[in-house]
């Protein structure tokens, strides 16, 4: 039968294998928000031209208005 501490080592040795997955999952997790938190300010921030170039074409200067628009 085994002794009391080594049951001990053993369930904290698992218990620290599975604590340090668990730290990677939450790196991973971290990083894809990270991913979507700038390609969300990309798409705010084009809209934004967007809307500034429409204004200025409504207000009659086409030129600039056009050279406002995003080309990607």
């Amino acid at each position: 039968m085994a002794s009391p501490s080594a049951l001990m080592i053993l369930v904290f040795i698992w218990a620290l294998a599975h604590l340090l997955d668990l730290g990677k999952a939450g790196d991973a997790i971290l990083r894809e928000n990270y991913k979507s938190i700038l390609a969300l300010k990309n798409m705010v921030y084009a809209l934004e031209r967007q809307d500034s170039a429409t204004l200025l074409l409504f207000l009659g200067y086409e030129d600039q208005g056009w050279k406002q628009f995003p080309r990607k």
